[in-house]
Formats: structure tokens, C-alpha cells, sequence
């Protein structure tokens, strides 16, 4: 059998051969980096603050079902709104939402770097419910611009657009 050099191949098999090429790569690139696959945050239960329920029994809550559930439903595209998501965050008690928070942006945040820039950018949904959890976040100053810090966060953002946001032109 002889060899064949490149230029001797017809489109077909050149085309075969990149596809097949760039399709192991992309799963052994895949595989290294674990692209796709958010792994379970670590929870160290001892540093859970102690909650209280309807009856006033304390409990140890665990902010990474939600969180998780948050990631699925909310981060990357998506044509599905998911208030039933957002209602699960206004439910819950002060001390439980910046929990929820700080788990999230620590151990999920991928699109926006923080909860309440995610939930602010997704398309409304009939009922309202996005809005209500951010005006919630944001009440509770789980916010950015609550620390002054919008540069920051927003590095794609210019002093004079901030300037313009300051001034209450935009």
C-alpha cells in the first residue's frame, strides 16, 4: 500500500479527516477542562449559619440545590423563562439570600459575576418574578453598585457611561 500525500486526497476525504480530527479534540479538550460539568461545590456545614423556619426551629440550610438549579435553569442561552426559580429566592429568609449569593457567584457564576446581574439581564418573564428577586437582591444591597465597585465589575463599561448612570441620564 502506498502512501498518499495530502494534496492527492479528494475534498471528501480531507474533509473527513478535519472533522474527525477536530472532534477528538474537542473531547479530549473537553475532558481536560471538564467543559459542561459544574462540579458540586464543597459545603463545609460547620460554617452554614444556623436559620430559623416558620416554627422557629433552627436548621443548617444548604444554598447549593438552589444555586445549582439557579446555574441550569438561568446561565447561558436559554428561550425559557424560570420564575418558579426566582420565587424559590424571594422565599427565602435575609441570612439564607446572601448565603445563596455568595455561593453562587464563588462557585457558579459564568456569564455575569453576580447573582443579581444574571437574573437583571435574562428577558422578562409574564409575571414579573425576575424583577421582584432583583428589586429583592438589591434591597438587601446584594448589588454591585452597592460596594461602588462598577468598574470592577464592569470593565467593558467607560468612565462616561458611568458618569452619564451617576448623573440619572440613563
Amino acid at each position: 500500500m502506498a502512501k498518499r500525500k495530502w494534496k492527492d486526497l479528494s475534498n471528501i476525504e480531507k474533509g473527513g479527516i478535519i472533522i474527525g480530527g477536530g472532534t477528538i479534540l474537542y473531547f479530549l479538550y473537553r475532558g481536560v477542562t471538564g467543559l459542561g460539568n459544574v462540579k458540586q461545590a464543597p459545603v463545609d456545614y460547620g460554617q452554614i449559619p444556623t436559620v430559623y423556619d416558620v416554627n422557629g426551629q433552627g436548621v443548617k440550610w444548604d444554598p447549593d440545590p438552589l444555586a445549582k438549579e439557579i446555574f441550569e435553569n438561568l446561565e447561558g442561552y436559554n428561550f425559557f423563562t424560570y420564575p418558579e426559580t426566582t420565587d424559590k429566592i424571594r422565599q427565602l429568609q435575609p441570612e439564607q439570600i446572601k448565603l445563596l449569593y455568595n455561593h453562587y457567584n464563588t462557585y457558579y457564576a459564568k456569564d455575569f459575576p453576580t447573582l443579581t446581574r444574571l437574573i437583571d439581564n435574562e428577558l422578562p418573564d409574564w409575571e414579573g418574578s425576575y424583577q421582584k428577586t432583583v428589586s429583592k437582591l438589591k434591597s438587601l444591597g446584594l448589588n454591585e453598585n452597592a460596594w461602588g465597585n462598577r468598574m470592577q465589575i464592569q470593565p467593558k463599561v467607560s468612565p462616561g457611561y458611568i458618569a452619564l448612570m451617576d448623573c440619572g441620564y440613563l
